[in-house]
């Protein structure tokens, strides 16, 4: 109850410190689309850069396996060393793709938020280990709000490439009597194509989500007009403390005014004939 009454009492609009102070303590706008669609995004683009070059690196360390099977130790030592040269061989292909797939990723957190460490959030929290508050989580209506996102974001995606897929479908039935060479040249071409209207879709799903992820942050910090007072306090001081000192000061300056008229009129009082110009 209290708590309701402390949400009903917040109606005023975050201030800047209100909102860096949410930030450092965690507490930013971040919504989960945003960062799938730059992960796609990302994958979309190393596709483009380094696709046709680690297909080709793959097909050509395969072959080998199939051209030449007898040349290779299968022995405990060669098998060991195959392996390990495999790997290498992959990981070298693969750098390029992984290294813009990680650059896309922290991209997609920075781009949302300035990024900020915070101890709290890395200590173990036990209490989310509870399962009756899991339970809560998952049928509460933050769950039923998650599955109805879940939902719309399957049906906008899947009708995205339902318009891609479907016109081609006449291309995807003649893929048995093609050559190995047309089929890689069409399905690279279907591919991009539905890499796409994904990305076209998922930018719509990101935007409308990225807009309710930052009216809910602003919504969580709102503040009473007893905190936005508090708070004006502290970075300003206290108006009525304030409200004195200027009294003060200007009592000071009045008194200071009335002894210098008084010390005028006594200088004239008692100057000598002819008076100075101060005194007429």
């Amino acid at each position: 109850m209290a708590d309701e009454q402390d949400k009903s009492q917040q109606t005023e609009e975050p201030t800047a410190k209100r909102l860096e102070q949410a930030r450092e303590s965690g507490d930013v706008i971040k919504s989960t689309e945003v960062t799938a669609l730059v992960l796609l995004a990302g994958g979309t683009l190393a596709i483009a850069m380094f696709g046709h070059s680690t297909a080709i690196g793959i097909a050509k360390l395969l072959t080998a396996f199939i051209e030449q099977p007898e040349q290779m130790a299968v022995d405990g030592a060669g098998l060991l060393a195959l392996g390990r040269g495999v790997l290498l061989h992959l990981a070298l292909l693969l750098a390029p793709f992984m290294g813009v797939m990680l650059a896309a990723s922290v991209a997609g957190h920075v781009m949302q938020s300035r990024p900020s460490l915070n101890p709290d959030k890395l200590a173990p929290d036990f209490s989310k280990l509870s399962i009756p508050a899991g339970l809560k989580r998952m049928f509460g209506p933050e769950g039923w709000i998650n599955l109805l996102k879940g939902l719309i974001k399957i049906a906008i995606v899947g009708m995205a490439i339902w318009t891609q897929l479907w016109p081609e479908r006449g291309m995807l039935e003649a893929i048995m009597t093609q050559s190995p060479g047309a089929v890689v040249g069409d399905m690279n071409h279907l591919l991009f194509k539905v890499l796409i209207a994904t990305l076209s879709a998922l930018l719509v799903i990101a935007g409308l989500d990225y807009f309710l992820q930052r009216f809910r942050f602003l919504q969580r910090n709102r503040m009473s007009k007893q905190e936005i007072k508090e708070e004006y306090r502290a970075n300003e001081g206290d108006p009525a403390i304030k409200a004195k000192i200027r009294q003060i000061r200007h009592e000071r300056s009045r008194k200071r005014m009335m002894a210098a008229a008084r010390w005028t009129r006594w200088r004239c009082a008692s100057a000598p004939w002819p008076r100075t110009m101060m005194c007429r």
